[in-house]
């Protein structure tokens, strides 16, 4: 290693904590048959599909209502923000970008009840997103107006989080949401279970492991942190605290937030943080010693070294074991069947679940609903239903395109109820056939209630009704919609309704801590089943008739247990009974003093228009440096999207690893139809090598290259194995010139000719669990086709193939690639430079044919967790050990090449920035030269 790699390395590391995300190579847009219309406010405009007209103008409605409300307590009001709508996925979420600057929300109204609450979705969005906006809006004050001048929307992003930690972000947005509504995530105790539980059982974690996540340890992440932290220091230092911390921080580039923090209420960021945990420590703890516990069996085995791992939605088999399921940070999604001796079986492993809360077993057959993707479009995707044959283990698909939402065998497992949202946004409750697929009828809902939780009591269906800001248990009648309230819940987030005879099992917050609760269908009773520490959920009666399954939470993740099923040991609620309290959401809530801001939404109509697709495609959003992991680039340039993602263009400098080459680079990128158009320009002097008598002389030339190309990258995942397809094609016109070499012999003449380049690639890999490193099985592989077409002074060929196997290694998160490559160049005076890996260690040489195999372990060292006060946190040692071998081939040359080494990576954050980084040194052997080599790794890529 010397002076120069250690200043290029210092150089991109500095680049690094600079950089944007990684770039898309494909944006996240609709089809171009969707037609977009939008609508103006004084203070928004909402872009939609054609036909989405009435929901459009209630968002509208609702975001100009509460417009004040959400931005007072940060003092800062936005200038007109573009909300889009997006209806098209199945994905219910949402978020607010300044690249370019906008807001999205995915329309589609959730299943899951622990993050809707009784709140309508659309309401929720508009408050929790849009006071992102007013975030940003309020960051760019002081030196973060130098900042966006020098580098744009991505670099004042990237700068305003670096400075306030994440969970500020989302604590403040989620403290928003729940102090103007009667309902927010701060009402559900399911949200802060796990902080809850971590607390009491292991006390006080320390800071950077709660902000900053760990590998060893399960932490609930920045919401849940950040609505605690926010919550106490509006309580303790008042209401504009965080407002005063956050702009204090902002506007300097010396203050710290722990600085600004100390400065505006007299402690440090670490102060605060233990005052807030050893509080909340002690609210809990005497809530809890107040509790009288119930007992319960833990029916699923014993965690592997006590990893945070849940076993969700117990499910009793005729055979008297527990279907399950399994997750966590060491395992995927897994369905497994719990023996009663505790013994673990795997039965599968699903695809990407649309986890709507529940399974559904019966006859033996278990059903669950997954998400599936439209190969082309990113924001046009599904949800199907998929059941399994216990017995017989035969998987089938029942639906395909779907948006079903949930699935609910009848007592025969011959129907399936499932809730349908269409993209017209009113639900429906639908009845399949079990066995087909079929719909055998779509059930009226001519409320247009949302419902939640559905399944069979008998002929009737038993669910959630959601509408008008509470959670109601009702029966509908399959064949006309009708309604028969059981009971009205109001505001309290109840859910996961199940019939047993004369009662109803649900879960309730009713006690401050979720717990499972029965209802009396006849009388209207109501019974507290339960009473476990940290949360009950999810009951189900099954054994003979005597057991109650249900999830128990813990500080190691949801635990599946049983009681005994005995109504006289429950206890009576009575209707008198004062409803739980919430202190934290009633304490800022009245802060607020909006009070239930979204009981009166105005209804005014606003004019509505076409919208131009094309809008703000030649407006700059940022400009500096992005990292491409995949095709281990950097680039330095400035960058605009259109706010639809149907166009990008960038220019700038590119750094290529592979080649070790720094480029000026002009790219346009137009993705609104099927297959992409690409148009690019670079230049570089490229650094290249010939072999003459055996010796390596290098030389190097000056390259313009003009590129166009269509691709076509296809997402084909549709099971627990992610599959990607890409085709392109491209032709470019090449000008070399100013060749320059240290031998006299080489003489070269300028060169000015055409390219075709055609490329084939496609990716199987298993997903991961938070510890994998890499996918324990699957393969990759690419093959690239080069050609000089035409008449040419100079020609060249080129075919090369790349592959990759991955297996598992001897332990868990132990990985295994084997890599085999093989390109043959037939050049005359001009080569397309290295198409596979080279050997680690050696400068790229140019040959006829060149072989290469290549073999890694990669495993993790360990999870030290180990802070250097705020300026280092080491979440993870790994380390991988190579072998890579190439045979180059020439005319009357065969030369084989072999380097040997390992590397020894850490995983790190730095200055209590989120984003993980990783770095480390490569040291190795080159056995035919007899030399050893030290490189610096960044992101894996060596300098």
């Amino acid at each position: 290693m010397n002076l120069r790699k250690l200043a290029t390395a210092a150089t991109l590391l500095m680049l690094i904590l600079l950089s944007m995300p990684t770039i898309a190579q494909v944006l996240n847009n609709n089809p171009p048959k969707l037609r977009w219309q939008h609508l103006f406010t004084p203070h928004f405009e909402v872009i939609y599909p054609e036909g989405y007209e009435e929901q459009a103008q209630h968002v509208a409605n609702v975001l100009e209502h509460s417009d004040s409300a959400v931005a007072a307590s940060l003092a800062e009001q936005p200038r007109r923000v573009p909300i889009i709508l997006q209806n098209q996925t199945s994905v219910s979420n949402g978020f607010a970008t300044l690249t370019p600057r906008r807001s999205e929300f995915f329309t589609v109204s959730p299943q899951d009840f622990h993050l809707l609450g009784t709140n309508d979705w659309s309401e929720l969005l508009a408050i929790h997103e849009y006071r992102h906006i007013v975030q940003f809006s309020k960051s760019r004050t002081g030196f973060n107006k130098l900042v966006h001048l020098v580098s744009g929307n991505q670099g004042l992003a990237n700068v305003a989080h670096w400075q306030v930690p994440d969970w500020f972000w989302e604590g403040d947005a989620t403290v928003t949401e729940t102090a103007l509504t009667e309902s927010g995530r701060g009402r559900i105790p399911h949200f802060y279970r796990n902080f809850r539980a971590t607390l009491l059982e292991e006390g006080i974690a320390d800071y950077d492991q709660q902000h900053l996540g760990s590998f060893k340890d399960f932490y609930p992440g920045e919401y849940v942190l950040g609505y605690h932290f926010v919550s106490w220091l509006r309580k303790n230092e008042g209401k504009m605290a965080p407002e005063a911390i956050t702009e204090a921080t902002w506007r300097s580039p010396f203050r710290t937030f722990s600085s600004a923090m100390r400065k505006e209420t007299g402690k440090n960021l670490d102060g605060q943080y233990l005052g807030m945990m050893q509080s909340l420590r002690d609210d809990w703890q005497q809530e809890t010693e107040a509790m009288g516990l119930s007992d319960a069996t833990i029916l699923n085995p014993m965690r592997h070294k006590e990893t945070y791992t849940d076993y969700l939605y117990p499910q009793p088999a005729a055979d008297g074991s527990v279907i399950a399921l399994k997750q966590g940070l060491a395992d995927i999604a897994s369905i497994v069947r719990l023996s009663p001796k505790g013994e673990e079986t795997l039965i599968w492993q699903p695809g990407i679940v649309n986890d709507t809360r529940f399974l559904s077993l019966s006859q033996n057959k278990l059903a669950w609903t997954e998400y599936e993707f439209h190969p082309r479009w990113r924001m046009l995707d599904y949800s199907v239903i998929k059941t399994i044959d216990l017995e017989t283990g035969r998987i089938k698909r029942l639906s395909k395109k779907s948006r079903y939402h949930g699935a609910a065998f009848n007592a025969s497992a011959s129907k399936i109820l499932t809730f349908e949202m269409p993209v017209s946004g009113q639900g429906h409750y639908v009845i399949l056939d079990a066995n087909s697929g079929q719909v055998l009828s779509t059930v009226p809902n001519p409320t247009g209630a949302l419902y939640l939780s559905g399944r069979w009591d008998g002929d009737q269906i038993l669910a959630i009704r959601h509408h008008e800001r509470g959670h109601q248990i009702v029966h509908i009648n399959p064949a006309t919609g009708a309604e028969t309230p059981l009971y009205d819940a109001g505001a309290d987030n109840i859910s996961h309704p199940v019939a047993w005879g004369e009662y109803i099992f649900f879960n309730s917050p009713g006690t401050g801590t979720d717990q499972l609760y029965a209802l009396h269908k006849e009388t209207g009773q109501r019974y507290c089943v339960s009473n476990r520490p940290y949360g009950a959920y999810n009951a189900i009666p099954g054994g003979e008739g005597d057991k109650l399954y249900f999830n128990d939470f813990t500080a190691r993740g949801m635990n599946t247990a049983s009681m005994d099923l005995d109504p006289e040991r429950w206890e009576l609620v009575s209707d008198g009974d004062a409803a739980a309290a919430f202190p934290i959401a009633a304490q800022v809530q009245e802060e607020e003093g909006a009070g239930d801001l979204l009981a009166s939404v105005p209804s005014k109509t606003y004019q509505s228009k076409r919208f131009n697709t094309t809008k703000g495609f030649f407006t700059p959003h940022s400009w500096g440096t992005w990292y491409d992991e995949d095709r281990e680039t950097y680039q330095l340039g400035i960058y605009t999207q259109n706010l639809l993602s149907t166009a990008r263009l960038s220019a700038g400098l590119e750094f290529d690893d592979n080649q070790q080459q720094l480029y000026r680079f002009g790219n346009l990128s137009f993705q609104g139809w099927f297959p992409i158009f690409d148009v690019g320009m670079s230049s570089a002097r490229l650094e290249r090598a010939v072999t003459l008598n055996g010796t390596t002389v290098p030389y190097s030339f000056k390259q313009r290259r003009i590129t166009a190309g269509i691709s076509i990258p296809l997402i084909l995942t549709h099971s627990r194995w992610l599959e990607s397809f890409r085709f392109g094609t491209n032709i470019g016109r090449i000008f070399n010139t100013g060749h320059e070499s240290p031998a006299d012999s080489l003489v070269f003449n300028d060169v000015r000719l055409l390219t075709s380049t055609t490329s084939l690639s496609y990716a199987r890999l298993l997903k991961t669990a938070r510890r994998d490193i890499y996918s324990r099985w699957g393969y990759t592989l690419s093959m690239r086709f080069s050609d000089t077409p035409g008449d040419n002074i100079v020609e060249g060929g080129q075919f090369a193939i790349d592959a990759s196997l991955y297996l598992p290694g001897f332990w868990r998160h132990h990985s295994l690639r084997l890599r085999m490559g093989y390109q043959r160049e037939d050049a005359d005076n001009f080569t397309f430079g290295p198409a596979i890996r080279y050997p680690r260690g050696l400068v790229p040489a140019a040959f006829h044919e060149l072989t290469g195999l290549s073999g890694e372990y990669t495993m993790p060292l360990w999870y030290p967790d180990l802070s250097i006060g705020s300026l280092l946190n080491i979440q993870r040692l790994r380390v991988n050990a190579y072998y890579d071998y190439a045979r180059g081939l020439s005319p009357g040359l065969l030369q084989d090449l072999h380097s040997i080494g390992f590397e020894l990576t850490a995983d790190y954050n730095l200055f209590r920035i989120q984003n993980l980084l990783s770095t480390g040194v490569r040291v190795g052997y080159l056995p035919l030269q007899g030399g050893s080599y030290v490189d610096i790794l960044f992101g894996g890529i060596g300098f």
